[in-house]
């Protein structure tokens, strides 16, 4: 038998301590966690990385064991995470999953595990080679991004059914006072008819709550200071909130420059207020801050998907009870209520919510069980001016005409009264409930039309439409749009 001898010199000593060296530092900036396990689950080796997003140091991870491994993960994802474990050693089968595991901390995090079957050439022996990813930050934008698209259509839901039934309430308030015009002062019939204006007035601001949670709300916008807003409300907040509840305001030096409505300001306050209050049933504190914060893409991609820029930071913080996660997925759902039936409508929050995506901006709320909320809203900022946006003069007498009015209309309650009304004026009203209806009206009628009052959002042709292609065949005919939508829903 011949026998083979194998020397190592230095210079080949030293080339493989080189190479050791390369193949750490690779293994030590690998983004992900290197790692290779026994068919028990058991690291044999594990890359300095997974104290970073474990909490553990390598020497504890192979200490500890499958122990430390599966007893740490959430116990909905354990079994499955196990038996793909398995699968890899009995059949070879890629293992390839995401799970839930709780770091050191106590935080819960989401890691991608991918492993392939590796078996040792010397002795046969099976191990699991794998990579491990943190996907906290991307599970945490896919649950942003469902939640936001959930919003956004219950705000559909929502401002569609506000504005119909806005209709509704028009044509109920409208001819509740052409009746009350015709009722003697003092009688009883006068005073049911207030009633029922009163019901329908209540009625109304419950359909500007719902279109303000979906982004449909009127606005009066101008360059306002968000500190002078806080502090004008502050005897309402403190009247709001009681005796027991002790209100400290933390407003920034610097002027908080935004573009927003006032009344709307008030609506965030007031609604977040409410809800504090009853989360402090025995007393507590509600902190109100303003600051300036800058975004850039390092701060989108950790806390939100707002566009670069400098906002407005308002924080509204309790040390109420707090809510759990099963609520905090819902609370800004119109309707949604933590309290008790018959103790509030689900509403408030759900309008701070459209108000703030109206303006472009956006809100956040972290909560816990016991440690209280805070709710941060970021507004876009702005110039700092005093420019208002323009204002139109109140008009105290309603002039009445004799001319004609080519009135376009869909909702025929509306179509009705709002011909009654141009009528009581003395002008002469032929209605239609579409445009193609009011322009075959205006290609047959021998006389002068004078104005086209037309409602901007009709099936099949909107009212712009209808006014080109009125003034086209009518050059000289005068044109009023209304609308119950907001401007950017036109």
């Amino acid at each position: 038998m011949t026998v083979s001898w194998f020397f190592f010199n230095d210079g080949m000593r030293e080339e493989l301590r080189s190479q050791r060296a390369q193949y750490r530092h690779l293994i030590q900036n690998i983004p992900e966690v290197v790692w290779r396990a026994t068919e028990e689950g058991n690291a044999v080796f594990i890359s300095e990385r997974i104290a970073e997003v474990f909490g553990y140091t390598p020497d504890e991870v192979l200490h500890r064991g499958s122990r430390l491994w599966f007893g740490r993960m959430h116990p909905e994802d354990r079994d499955r995470v196990m038996h793909s474990y398995a699968e890899l050693f009995r059949i070879g089968e890629k293992f390839d999953v995401q799970y839930r595991i709780q770091h050191r901390d106590g935080r819960w995090m989401w890691w991608h595990d991918r492993a392939q079957l590796a078996i040792d050439g010397a002795y046969g022996e099976k191990y699991a080679d794998g990579l491990l990813s943190d996907i906290t930050h991307v599970k945490e934008l896919e649950v942003y991004l469902h939640q936001s698209q959930k919003m956004e259509a219950i705000g559909q839901l929502a401002g569609g059914i506000a504005h119909d039934f806005n209709n509704l309430l028009q044509v109920i308030t409208g001819y509740a006072e052409l009746f009350e015009s015709c009722i003697e002062q003092g009688s009883r019939a006068r005073q049911h008819m207030a009633k029922i204006k009163g019901a329908a007035d209540r009625a109304k601001s419950l359909t500007e709550q719902l279109l303000g949670f979906s982004w449909k709300q009127l606005q009066q916008l101008t360059v306002l200071n968000l500190n002078e807003a806080v502090s004008q409300f502050e005897p309402i907040l403190r009247r709001t909130l009681g005796a027991k509840v002790e209100l400290v305001l933390r407003l920034s030096v610097a002027p908080a420059w935004i573009m927003g409505d006032h009344v709307q300001i008030q609506q965030i306050l007031v609604n977040t207020a409410l809800n504090a209050r009853d989360a402090m049933p025995d007393g507590g504190d509600l902190v109100v801050e303003t600051g300036h914060i800058a975004i850039n893409e390092a701060y989108m991609g950790k806390h939100t998907k707002l566009a670069s820029g400098d906002y407005v930071l308002l924080s509204i913080t309790d040390t109420g009870t707090g809510m759990d996660a099963q609520a905090l997925s819902h609370i800004f759902e119109p309707f949604f209520t933590t309290k008790a039936k018959g103790a509030g409508r689900g509403l408030g929050l759900a309008t701070v919510y459209g108000i703030v995506k109206q303006t472009g901006g956006e809100i956040l709320v972290n909560s816990e069980p016991g440690h209280g909320t805070c709710f941060r809203i970021y507004l876009p900022a702005a110039a700092h001016s005093r420019e208002h946006v323009p204002s139109y003069p109140e008009v105290e007498n309603v002039k009445s005409g004799a001319e004609t009015i080519l009135l376009a209309e869909d909702e025929p309650g509306v179509r009705d009264l709002a011909c009654i009304l141009l009528e009581n004026l003395g002008y002469r009203v032929h209605s239609a409930p579409d445009a193609p209806a009011a322009l075959d009206f205006a290609a047959h009628f021998d006389g002068s039309i004078h104005l086209l009052l037309t409602d901007m959002v009709m099936p099949g042709c909107s009212g712009t439409e209808l006014a080109h292609k009125l003034g086209m065949r009518l050059p000289r005919i005068k044109v009023l749009y209304m609308s119950g939508y907001t401007e950017d829903n036109l």
